[in-house]
C-alpha cells in the first residue's frame, strides 16, 4: 500500500488534536483516562460487543490499558450494557482509587453522532498504524513509539527545539518556514517521519 505523506499525515495529526481538545472539553463529564485510552484502540461497536455475549475481549484490552499503571494508581472495571427497549446501549465504568469507587455511565451514542465523535474517528484512522517496533525519525534523530500520541509528543517537542519564531505587533505568532518531510513505510506502516510544509499550519496542528 502507498506511504501515508503530506495531506494524509496531516489530516491524522488534526484528528489526533480534534480527539484530545473533544476530551478536554468533556472533562467534567467523561473520565479523561478513559477517553485517551480509547484514542489507540480500535472504535468501540455496539454490534460488535452485542456479539460478543458475556465475554468481551473488546473491553478486556480497554480495561487491560487503563489497569497497566503502577500500584496505586486507579483501577477500572467495565461493562457493557446493550440497548432495551427503554434505555440506550452504554459502557459503564467503576472506576476505585485510594478507597473511593466512582461509577460512570457512557451513553454509546456520543461516540457516533455525539460530543465524542472525535475520538471513534481517530481510532478508525490510526486502528493498526502503529505497530510493535514502530519509530518516528525525523533527520538524523530515531525515536520509538508504541502510540501515535508518543509520536504526536516527539514532534511537538522537536518542533519546539527547531523552529524559529517571529514576532510581529497585530499579527500574532508566526513561525519561520520550515519543511518537514514525513512518511509511513508501506512494508512495516511504521511511523518514519512528518511534512507539514505550512509554518502556520504546523503551529494549529502541533502547537
Amino acid at each position: 500500500e502507498p506511504p501515508i505523506t503530506g495531506e494524509a499525515l496531516e489530516k491524522l495529526l488534526m484528528l489526533f488534536t480534534g480527539a484530545n481538545e473533544a476530551i478536554a472539553r468533556n472533562a467534567h463529564r467523561y473520565d479523561p483516562a478513559l477517553m485517551t485510552a480509547l484514542i489507540d484502540l480500535p472504535p468501540l461497536d455496539v454490534a460488535k460487543l452485542q456479539a460478543e455475549g458475556d465475554q468481551h475481549p473488546t473491553l478486556d484490552k480497554l480495561k487491560a490499558v487503563l489497569n497497566r499503571g503502577t500500584l496505586g494508581t486507579a483501577r477500572y472495571q467495565l461493562r457493557f450494557d446493550p440497548a432495551t427497549d427503554s434505555t440506550s446501549a452504554t459502557l459503564v465504568a467503576v472506576r476505585k482509587h485510594m478507597g473511593e469507587e466512582f461509577t460512570q455511565v457512557l451513553p454509546m451514542g456520543a461516540f457516533e453522532s455525539g460530543e465524542l465523535r472525535p475520538l471513534r474517528e481517530v481510532a478508525l484512522a490510526l486502528d493498526g498504524l502503529v505497530r510493535e517496533g514502530a519509530q518516528i525519525v525525523r533527520g538524523n534523530k530515531t525515536h520509538p513509539i508504541t502510540s501515535f500520541a508518543q509520536a504526536h509528543a516527539w514532534l511537538l517537542e522537536e518542533a519546539k527545539k527547531g523552529r524559529q519564531v517571529q514576532r510581529f505587533k497585530g499579527l500574532g505568532e508566526m513561525n519561520a518556514e520550515q519543511l518537514w518531510e514525513t512518511t509511513v513505510n508501506p512494508d512495516t506502516r511504521r511511523l518514519l517521519q512528518v511534512r507539514i510544509e505550512d509554518a502556520v499550519a504546523a503551529d494549529q496542528i502541533l502547537g
